[in-house]
């Protein structure tokens, strides 16, 4: 069974144009002290997420990325499309920077699942982020990617422990299929990978 991650269209090639808005996060990051030196902190990216438009020009759309990011937010109309395919998603809250007359409401789709990877299967590279706790992170690997069967279902909606807890979102081919037949704008699936 293939999975898809969900994209911004105008971070690939053959989007010649941005035509729609993005957001900068300007917080809300979780500041937690180092295991091994109660003088080091390392942050988290958590909800709320804040927000501000960024200077681009585009419109705005139902579906709105961060700036060079993987993460989304969505307007009310496409909240209801998402829950209206079943409850994969929680939303979480936006909180705007600085408000513009007119803001519309938008909230941060989060999936609900979980999954874990072999990282040497998949060869996602560890980098050392403390040397003090010794904490390590993932390097960034959008595909392609080998998930085992028993952590997905036909029908899902996912994001993968070692790549990100809040995104990049993943789905399944099943979900793609109606993800699709919501036509939403502002939203490509990229092929990346299978499930075995």
């Amino acid at each position: 069974m293939k999975i898809f991650a969900l994209v911004n269209p105008s971070l690939f090639p053959a989007v010649l144009e941005d035509r729609f808005r993005s957001v900068l996060v300007v917080g809300t990051w979780i500041e937690r002290h180092c295991a091994s030196n109660p003088n080091l902190t390392h942050s988290e990216l958590a909800p709320p997420m804040v927000v501000e438009w960024s200077e681009d020009r585009g419109d705005r759309a139902g579906i709105v990325w961060t700036f060079g990011g993987y993460d989304f937010l969505c307007s009310r109309e496409v909240r209801r499309a998402l829950e209206g395919l079943g409850g994969q998603f929680r939303f979480e809250d936006v909180v705007w920077n600085s408000t513009v007359a007119g803001e519309s409401t938008y909230y941060w789709p989060v999936p609900r699942k979980v999954v874990s990877i072999d990282t040497a299967l998949n060869g996602i590279e560890s980098e050392l982020v403390c040397s003090a706790c010794g904490l390590t992170r993932h390097r960034f690997k959008l595909r392609p990617l080998t998930l085992p069967a028993e952590q997905v279902d036909e029908r899902d909606v996912f994001s993968v422990r070692e790549i990100g807890v809040f995104s990049p979102v993943f789905v399944t081919e099943k979900y793609a299929n109606e993800l699709t037949g919501l036509r939403l704008p502002n939203l490509r699936l990229l092929d990346a990978g299978l499930v075995r």
